[in-house]
């Protein structure tokens, strides 16, 4: 058994986990990825354990494109779970970090894309006494052949609800070629996009919280 300590709310909390448990699995992971993306992970079964709010959309969605001559990295913000008497905020990034995304204009201006969409995923918060948040839906269209990276969680299992709660809806990510075809991505994944290409991603809503009322 190991034991660590982690500052959890006000109070600090000492965890013990056994050898093989997601917090060692964890601290050899965020070495071979993104700090807040392990870092996410490893609040997703905490606050649930003391009741304190649902599941959020668990993950930042990381976002790259670019080729030799540039490249650009966005994470795009989800919904966070409902808690004891509140609902859960929609588009937002949750816990581990809360970085602001690229203004559309300079987004457009600077990188060879089109931003086709960005918009509230209407109905993707679990259901509740106290409905979780809704995700986001980002649509960016390429004028040019790019490589293009997702590295992102919540795509089979969806947020947990609390209390009797909904879980929250689980995100895509979908290739839709100029040619009209569409290909699921899965969680991560590395392609090579051309001209017309849209990439649409639909991030995770989070949990609801307590049973709904009739």
């Amino acid at each position: 058994m190991s034991e660590t300590s982690r500052a959890c709310c006000d109070a600090p909390c000492a965890f013990r986990s056994p050898e093989l448990s997601h917090e060692r699995i964890t601290s050899f992971a965020r070495r071979r990825s993104i700090d807040a993306s392990a870092g996410a992970a490893t609040t997703r079964p905490c606050l649930p354990a003391f009741t304190a709010c649902a599941n959020s959309q668990g993950c930042m969605n990381n976002l790259t494109f670019g080729d030799d001559t540039f490249g650009y990295y966005e994470t795009i913000g989800g919904g966070a779970g409902a808690g004891p008497g509140w609902d859960g905020a929609s588009g937002v990034q949750c816990h581990m970090t809360n970085t602001r995304i690229t203004d559309p204009e300079i987004l457009e201006r600077r990188y060879p894309v089109v931003l086709r969409r960005f918009s509230i995923r209407v109905g993707s918060g679990g259901a509740g006494e106290f409905r979780g948040g809704d995700g986001i839906i980002r649509e960016i269209e390429f004028l040019r052949p790019v490589t293009v990276s997702v590295l992102t969680e919540r795509r089979v299992f969806a947020p947990n609800g609390a209390a009797g709660g909904q879980r929250g809806a689980v995100g895509a990510n979908t290739l839709i070629t100029a040619a009209g075809r569409r290909v699921n991505l899965g969680g991560k994944n590395t392609v090579q996009v051309g001209p017309g290409d849209v990439l649409q991603i639909l991030t995770p809503g989070g949990g609801g919280f307590g049973k709904e009322l009739c």
